[in-house]
């Protein structure tokens, strides 16, 4: 079970020793950036974690299709999400104690120091929070990941318009998705992205090379594909269940 957001930020706090900022503040940094100087949210939860210290890689073996990567991880992942990272605006960083004693082993190491912190589960807040279906409501949105073309269509049920959809099942796929959103960038002005590892790279190479705000969203791009569902159960477990049957189907033909 999840800690409660209050509890959270208040271990993230002692963790990290610095300000975490609010869901409320994330939004407006966001709504800022869009008509100013883009900016990258992005989260670092137990995975990037475990990716970005090197360390218990072997937990990720039977997942890395879910995942969108390459197992054992590649030397050219591992170099593009350290690059990545460091260059995002706002990171989300994990509550877990080990895994964010991993993550603060990086910074040291990296003399890194991200611009501002926010919680991991920034993605739940702001949709719990009405933020993420308020960005889409007030400007063009491109939905990138495998759920972005259903997101968009039960989107667009409510009346809520998607500029753009484009597919990023894997890291290999990452150039190819990155053409697409830089041809048409001048269609549309934040990415909500949500495709695991690879969205995480995308996101900053959206914002520095793009000028085009970009928030990893994750899970909660099935949220908006299934809102009933993730109301009713509100389990990304089970999302992820699903896909990793789904992906295991796949790759038996």
């Amino acid at each position: 079970m999840i800690m409660g957001a209050n509890k959270r930020r208040i271990l993230m706090e002692r963790l990290y020793r610095r300000s975490v900022l609010r869901p409320e503040q994330v939004y407006g940094l966001i709504n800022y950036s869009i008509k100013t100087k883009a900016i990258s949210v992005i989260r670092l939860g137990d995975v990037m974690a475990k990716l970005l210290s090197k360390r218990d890689l072997s937990t990720l073996e039977s997942v890395a299709p879910f995942l969108g990567i390459p197992y054992p991880p590649s030397p050219s992942l591992l170099s593009d999400l350290d690059r990545s990272v460091r260059l995002a605006d706002v990171v989300g960083v994990t509550y877990f104690p080990r895994r964010a004693r991993q993550l603060l082993k990086f910074m040291k190491k990296k003399k890194w120091s991200p611009k501002y912190l926010t919680d991991s589960f920034i993605n739940d807040l702001m949709y719990d929070h009405g933020y993420l279906h308020a960005l889409i409501r007030d400007h063009r949105v491109a939905l990138v990941g495998r759920s972005a073309k259903a997101a968009a269509k039960k989107l667009k049920k409510q009346n809520l318009h998607i500029a753009l959809t484009v597919d990023l099942n894997h890291y290999d796929h990452l150039r190819e998705a990155f053409h697409v959103l830089k041809t048409n960038k001048d269609n549309w002005d934040i990415a909500l992205v949500g495709a695991s590892v690879p969205g995480r790279i995308l996101c900053v190479a959206l914002a520095k090379q793009l000028n085009k705000t970009s928030f990893e969203i994750g899970h909660m791009m099935d949220a908006l594909a299934h809102p009933k569902q993730w109301k009713k159960h509100h389990d990304r477990a089970k999302f992820k269940k699903r896909w990793i049957q789904k992906l295991d189907r796949k790759l038996q033909y």
